[in-house]
């Protein structure tokens, strides 16, 4: 890996989100309207919690979602901020 790379991964800001009922919830309604595994929706799940961007490089997650969920993005097209 090269250092861009480290810098990169180290510079962005993760969210740590406590596993709650509501969220759980929510990720329930979320596998059913798409489709999707359960862990992939807690993804969705936590990127609409938290008002956030996430970058995944599943293809057919993003195919599911993306059209509701536009701050998910595939890890190929995402490009760091300057």
């Amino acid at each position: 890996m090269n250092d861009y790379a480290v810098d990169t991964a180290i510079a962005i800001k993760w969210v740590v989100s406590e596993l709650d009922s509501a969220l759980v919830d929510e990720a329930l309604r979320l596998a059913c309207t798409y489709g999707i595994a359960v862990y992939y929706a807690l993804f969705v799940a936590l990127v609409k919690k938290h008002g956030c961007g996430g970058i995944t490089a599943d293809e057919p997650l993003v195919a599911k979602v993306g059209k509701d969920f536009p701050s998910i993005k595939l890890l190929k097209n995402w490009q760091p901020s300057p």
